[in-house]
């Protein structure tokens, strides 16, 4: 995560944490750490419909799950965030 913190191709924060957020599920699915890429991908659901929510895009809050254990990609993200390097 921390290395997308500073990419230089994506000046959008969101594309980045999206960019690092994949980058981290290509690694667990090399490892094939299942269990943790469901947990990963159950989060990411859940702020899509946030997300979604938010930008006023209906959501059907029947299917809106929320994970009973997040991994807490969010709050990873702005620690990685405030570790960057300067550029």
């Amino acid at each position: 995560m921390k290395c997308m913190t500073t990419f230089w191709a994506a000046t959008d924060d969101d594309l980045r944490f999206r960019g690092a957020v994949g980058g981290v599920l290509m690694v667990l699915n090399e490892r094939e750490d299942t269990d943790t890429v469901a947990k990963i991908t159950a989060e990411l659901d859940s702020l899509k419909n946030l997300s979604a929510l938010m930008s006023g895009v209906p959501v059907d809050m029947d299917r809106v799950t929320i994970p009973d254990n997040p991994v807490g990609l969010m709050k990873m993200w702005e620690e990685a965030k405030k570790n960057e390097a300067p550029m």
